[in-house]
């Protein structure tokens, strides 16, 4: 038989296979099925990185999953991160107030927005060098930039202490 012939074969199967078909699946339970296989998939593909201490014919059922996007979240890398997202998302905000924040956000305009991004950045640096002050007590500011920046931003100074 050609390719072409059991590709047909097999496809004209599985339509008979689905008309006859007398099982019926709810839209929950469909979504479960398919969030445990998802997080089957992640256990296999990021068990190097995030379940290496675990036997690896764990088992994952539909009460594993958010722990298993809990595992990704706190061992895995930059590619685990939306994995676990779509695993088990975090709401932590209802619908309505995103869209309530998002709509707010649009109504500002962009040199406001713009404002406010530099200042919430001279605020994460305040923070950093206050962080950085209460460690090295005797360095003086510019000492204390540097280190922030790791850079010397006067090169060859004689009273340097890095």
């Amino acid at each position: 038989m050609p390719m072409s012939g059991i590709r047909s074969y097999l496809a004209t199967i599985g339509a008979r296979g689905g008309r006859k078909s007398r099982r019926t699946l709810e839209p929950e339970t469909a979504r479960t099925m398919v969030r445990v296989r998802e997080a089957r998939r992640a256990f296999r593909r990021f068990r190097a990185t995030c379940f290496w201490s675990y036997r690896p014919d764990l088992v994952i059922g539909p009460d594993d999953v958010a722990w298993v996007a809990e595992q990704l979240r706190r061992h895995g890398t930059r590619e685990a991160w939306p994995v676990a997202a779509r695993l088990d998302p975090v709401r932590d905000t209802t619908a309505d107030a995103e869209h309530m924040r998002v709509t707010a956000i649009r109504q500002v305009h962009p040199a406001q927005r713009l404002r406010e991004a530099l200042d919430l950045s001279e605020s994460v640096r305040a923070f950093a060098l206050a962080g950085l002050r209460t460690k090295h007590p005797g360095r003086s500011d510019l000492e204390l930039v540097e280190l922030m920046l790791d850079r010397a931003l006067v090169p060859n100074r004689p009273d340097r202490r890095m």
